[in-house]
């Protein structure tokens, strides 16, 4: 009973240390000390407990051998994920009857059966397996961990991993950053530290509550923020990379010096630093807006057009040219472009266009056409009397600005000017044609879309015609010398009217006063 007792506190002693132990020594060799032999609970298969020269327990991988025993052995290599699940979940993790003996039995026999099944071995026989006499009743159990460890074979090592909700980052709503969701550490099981890869100057990571820090608690999440300032292309990979410390079991195989000894296997717990990485994205919204003409689809300079919100404000406004303006990193949301000016000679797209950005839709080539104004003005410079063509004069129009924008020498032939831009116009003669006076009027005309058409027809008339009186020096009398004379003249008529009545005593007058 003391006997017992003892080996008992010994194993515990040896269950400590196997807990504890932490692989990160030398691992290529290991020494084999005495075994204990153990009865043959199971269709009287008998065998016997291998342990290290420390105590640490190991377990054979074949049982048509001779058991191991003082001797070296030298590593070989590793044992699948189905021998590391019964060594995890078998003498000394767990205990199946509460007796050392009996659970390192059991562990041991489902090392072999496991072989047995997945390798084609013979490490037990039949009746182990089906009839033999089973006291204790380890078959059940023993099949169970077996059935257990095949389902497991193909496990993975639980490992870190850098994860997100999202791996794009989108614009904070102050227009500054560009953020990531929410990330973490999965299957940290310490303390752990982050870096960025190709992240630009400025980049911060931070906590939950968006204090900038490189460490983290294991259960810690955080975000990275990106300065929008510094993003100059429409996409951008940043790798987030986590390092800490992982620990996984592994089951090395080892081989005695004497070969004619079974392998053995031992199970380690092995802890090291690990990194993790995710890649994250930003994809920066990237709005090429071009100006082009309908028909010919060439650039069109100098339309005036602004970028507005979803709430109506303008955000931008700018005149094309011929290359395409962009916008970049404009936050997610709806935006609209309104055409203000056309180009000159065009008719003014009143289209709203509108485009949405989102994390599925970042990039927009947005095309905006203009028609070709079909507007025809034709000015004819005319002899008011004869409607004749008058070549000659010189004729100046000017927009609403005041700013010239035709000026030409009229002909014998109308002049015709196509595709004015919309708006308001003035025709005004700056100088007549030779022989005319020059015509005062200024005439103005207005193009709109229901507008585009005009005959404007500017009259002159002839020097000679528009002065009644030919425009010489003429001598105007004196009033006062006019009326003498003119009252002289009619007395002489009445003095000789008498006078041819009275032919006789006129004479008679005649000769006594002139004799």
């Amino acid at each position: 009973m003391k006997i017992k007792n003892v080996f008992k506190f010994l194993f515990g002693c040896f269950v400590f240390l196997f807990v504890l132990l932490n692989v990160n020594a030398d691992t290529s060799t290991i020494t084999i000390g005495e075994s204990t032999a153990l009865d043959g609970y199971v269709a009287n298969t008998r065998f016997s407990v291998k342990q290290e020269s420390n105590g640490r327990f190991l377990y054979c991988v074949n049982n048509n051998l001779q058991t191991a025993r003082n001797t070296n052995a030298k590593f070989v290599g590793e044992n699948d994920k189905g021998i590391v699940y019964i060594l995890r979940n078998g003498f000394p993790y767990v205990s199946f009857k509460n007796n050392d003996k009996l659970d390192y039995y059991i562990t041991q026999s489902a090392i072999w059966w496991y072989l047995d099944s997945t390798k084609g071995t013979s490490n037990l026989s039949s009746a182990f397996k089906t009839t033999g006499a089973d006291n204790y009743n380890l078959r059940p159990i023993i099949q169970n961990l077996v059935n257990k460890a095949i389902s497991y074979k193909q496990q993975k090592d639980v490992e870190i991993s850098v994860s997100s909700s999202s791996n794009s980052l989108t614009i904070d709503k102050e227009g500054k950053y560009y953020v990531s969701q929410l990330i973490k550490l999965n299957n940290a099981i310490s303390d752990y530290s982050v870096n960025l890869e190709g992240a630009p100057n400025g980049s911060l990571i931070v906590d939950s509550n968006f204090n900038s820090k490189t460490s983290f608690s294991k259960d810690e999440s955080f975000y990275i923020r990106i300065p929008v300032s510094a993003v100059n292309t429409s996409s951008l990979d940043i790798k987030v990379i986590a390092t800490t410390s992982q620990s996984n079991f592994h089951a090395y195989e080892y081989q005695p010096d004497n070969a004619s000894m079974q392998n053995v296997t031992k199970l380690y717990k092995i802890t090291k630093k690990v990194s993790s990485s995710n890649v994250f994205t930003i994809s920066s919204s990237y709005v090429s807006i071009i100006k082009l003409d309908k028909d010919t689809s060439s650039p069109l300079a100098g339309a005036k057009l602004s970028l507005k919100g979803h709430d109506g404000k303008v955000i931008s406004s700018w005149t094309t040219t011929a290359n395409a303006h962009v916008f970049k990193n404009l936050p997610n949301g709806t935006y609209t472009i309104v055409e203000d000016v056309a180009p000159s000679g065009y008719q003014l797209n009143d289209k709203v266009t509108t485009f949405t950005i989102d994390n599925e839709h970042k990039k927009f080539d947005i095309k905006i056409h203009n028609q070709l104004m079909n507007n025809v003005v034709t000015i004819s410079k005319i002899d008011k009397e004869t409607g004749n063509l008058l070549s000659g004069a010189v004729i100046v129009i000017k927009d609403s600005s005041g700013n010239v924008v035709e000026k030409f020498t009229s002909t014998e032939q109308s002049y015709v000017i196509n595709n004015l831009s919309y708006g308001t116009y003035t025709i005004e003669e700056e100088s007549a044609p030779d022989g005319y006076i020059k015509a005062n009027e200024v005439k103005s005309f207005t193009i709109d879309k229901d507008h585009t058409s005009f005959q404007i027809n500017i009259e002159n008339l002839k020097q000679q015609v528009a002065n009644v009186v030919p425009q010489q020096n003429i001598n105007v009398p004196d009033t006062a010398t006019s009326d003498i004379i003119t009252i002289i003249f009619g007395l002489l008529i009445i003095f000789f009217g008498i006078g041819y009545l009275n032919r006789e005593k006129l004479q008679k007058v005649f000769v006594r006063y002139f004799k």
